[in-house]
């Protein structure tokens, strides 16, 4: 491992990797410290201007080390979040919110299964306003259950309702997130939002 060390410039390299500057307890009396991974030298400034080189240890630069590693590893911390970043972030975070609220309450139902709520919905208004209506989607379902077909429409009318009720609400409550986050001007107002989806009372 080989280090150089620049007192002034608080300036230490390792194996070529030079990171200025480096936060450290420096001697003033040091001008610059050469370690080739076996020996080194230190250079001392003399009262005259001048230059004293003496020999260095291992352990006498593992401090510097130490110092250029710990600086290493702040560089590798995340930048903080801009404003727009952070907004995008907290937007994606009500978006999914939102979509796990509704899917989790709904979960007995199979997508397949969701496609046809419309024609459900339809064929149910259509059997309670005319009893003789042709409705062969719900017809099937409440010949398979073995339930009267009109109990069935008005089952389907009355979830149809509920669903529709919850479905707004939670709605609703994501467009209140989406407003106060677009009301942020700091970051930190924007991550101070707690993003939590509750049913109507």
């Amino acid at each position: 491992m080989q280090v150089t060390v620049i007192v002034p410039d608080k300036c230490i390299s390792v194996d070529g990797d030079m990171i200025e500057p480096v936060e450290f307890d420096y001697d003033e009396g040091v001008h610059a410290i050469q370690w080739d991974g076996t020996n080194g030298h230190i250079e001392f400034i003399m009262a005259d201007g001048g230059i004293m080189t003496t020999p260095v240890s291992q352990l006498e630069v593992q401090p510097y080390v130490e110092a250029w590693q710990a600086a290493k590893d702040k560089q590798k911390i995340t930048p903080p979040l801009t404003l727009a970043e952070a907004k995008a972030t907290k937007q994606a975070e009500i978006r999914e919110a939102h979509n796990a609220f509704l899917l989790e309450r709904g979960v007995e139902y199979s997508d397949m299964e969701r496609q046809t709520w419309d024609t459900q919905r339809l064929e149910a208004q259509a059997l309670l306003a005319d009893p003789q209506a042709a409705a062969p989607l719900v017809r099937a379902i409440a010949n398979a259950r073995s339930m009267d077909v009109l109990e069935l429409a008005q089952r389907i009318q009355v979830n149809t309702q509920a669903w529709s009720v919850l479905a707004g609400h939670a709605t609703g409550q994501r467009l209140a997130f989406q407003d106060a986050m677009e009301a942020c001007t700091t970051v930190e107002q924007v991550e101070a939002i707690t993003v939590t989806f509750t049913t109507p009372e």
